[in-house]
């Protein structure tokens, strides 16, 4: 099975469903964010983003991450481990991952709002 593509939509939906977490599960995502020095960041943000909202929005990160192999929730909760992995890997990957969009992002931001998300490592 091949992995496709992530699309602005996957953003919005992945932005939404952090929205819609515990208070508990928001503070680890900005925690994770704040994640200084990683060799790979973007993949240790996505991962810790991930595995949050596994706990605490189980059944919409599996439809969520599903959606990338063109399975629902419940096909995907079948597949093995690595699938979840694999996902990461590849939006996070370089030339126009995940990761290279949210550095490009925060390199265009005003100092005064960097500040508000800590030391990012961006590639820039």
């Amino acid at each position: 099975m091949s992995i496709r593509d992530m699309t602005n939509d996957d953003l919005f939906d992945l932005l939404e469903i952090i929205g819609n977490t515990s208070q508990k599960a928001q503070k680890k995502i900005a925690e994770a964010v704040k994640i200084e020095n990683h060799e790979e960041s973007g993949f240790s943000i996505i991962s810790a983003i991930v595995s949050t909202l596994m706990v605490d929005s189980r059944e919409e990160i599996k439809r969520w991450l599903g959606n990338f192999y063109g399975v629902d929730a419940s096909e995907f909760g079948k597949m093995p481990l690595s699938a979840t992995t694999d996902i990461i890997k590849s939006i996070t990957g370089e030339g126009g991952g995940l990761s290279d969009f949210l550095s490009q992002c925060y390199s265009v931001l005003p100092t005064s709002v960097k500040g508000l998300f800590g030391k990012l490592k961006t590639s820039s």
